[in-house]
């Protein structure tokens, strides 16, 4: 009997709750003096900072924030024009991101609340992840999934022409893809009250893929 090929591809999808969520932030101001709205900015950032080491603090255990980070102070100015092309006086920007990493979600959801409440601080996003070790983990069983649907998908076109396969090549196409949801507010460094997105902190599921090409011998 002359012997085929049979080329498939497996596949695999694994959902898991997060552990960690990463709650990205700025603090920015506008205003006629750079210095001045420099000096805001990084005194608010100072602020802040303080907040966040009291939570990564050894004091507790765990502790509800596993790590933090701010940027440098990023500043810039424009001349803004008005409908006929006239440039307006100059505006100067000041900004500083940081970056919080929870382990706690409720601690998460208080933190993000008081974040709220100051005028010149705007969440841009919350990406919600699994630890290192979790990722890994599930990277292995998805690519073990992925391999077994290969090998059925095979088996079940052998089966019907009478054929055994064996697999004679593996080509990973995904292993593991990772997708993160996050939660993404375009909110203004200053906004009005009413005018604030409302932050959706519902723990998002992790989802991890993983796809491979397998090249089957059937005889």
């Amino acid at each position: 009997m002359t012997p085929i090929t049979i080329n498939v591809t497996g596949s695999s999808t694994i959902h898991q709750p997060p552990e960690q969520a990463v709650l990205f932030f700025h603090v920015q101001s506008e205003g006629s003096s750079s210095d001045t709205i420099s000096k805001e900015v990084t005194a608010i950032s100072n602020q802040l900072q303080q907040t966040f080491k009291q939570l990564k603090s050894d004091s507790l255990a765990p502790a509800p924030v596993a790590a933090f980070s701010t940027s440098s102070l990023r500043s810039w100015s424009e001349r803004p024009r008005d409908r006929d092309g006239n440039p307006g006086e100059r505006v100067h920007y000041a900004q500083l991101r940081s970056e919080a990493t929870f382990r706690e979600f409720q601690k998460l959801s208080e933190v993000a609340g008081r974040l709220a409440a100051y005028p010149n601080v705007a969440i841009s996003n919350i990406d919600w992840r699994l630890t290192d070790e979790t990722r890994q983990e599930l990277g292995s069983k998805t690519r073990k999934l992925a391999m077994k649907d290969a090998i059925q998908k095979a088996s079940d076109y052998a089966e019907v022409i009478g054929r055994e396969v064996n697999p004679v090549e593996i080509t990973d196409m995904e292993s593991p893809g990772l997708h993160s949801p996050g939660y993404m507010a375009a909110m203004e460094a200053c906004p009005m009250e009413d005018e604030r997105e409302e932050l959706d902190l519902t723990p998002q599921d992790v989802e991890l893929t993983s796809s491979i090409q397998v090249n089957f011998r059937g005889e």
